[in-house]
């Protein structure tokens, strides 16, 4: 898993070009990107490790799973 926090200087290119090498990694298979300007996190998930990645938001008042662990966005930006 790799845990990004987005800034408006870097979310193009965390969500581009890093993303892109990021892919090549094999093992990874959760990528988190953390909204710093709004309460948003982004999951891209492969859960086999190889093939297509997913993707999920959720925003305040809602969870997102990862590692099989729930966590409250709420939690993160401490509301």
């Amino acid at each position: 898993m790799i845990v990004a926090v987005l800034s408006e200087s870097t979310q193009d290119y965390d969500r581009g070009e890093k993303f892109g090498h990021y892919l090549r990694i094999p093992s990874l298979k959760e990528y988190i990107l953390v909204a710093q300007d709004a309460i948003r996190v982004e999951v891209f998930r492969r859960p086999d490790g190889v093939g297509h990645w997913s993707h999920e938001v959720a925003t305040a008042g809602q969870t997102f799973v990862v590692h099989g662990q729930s966590i409250a966005v709420d939690d993160i930006y401490n509301k």
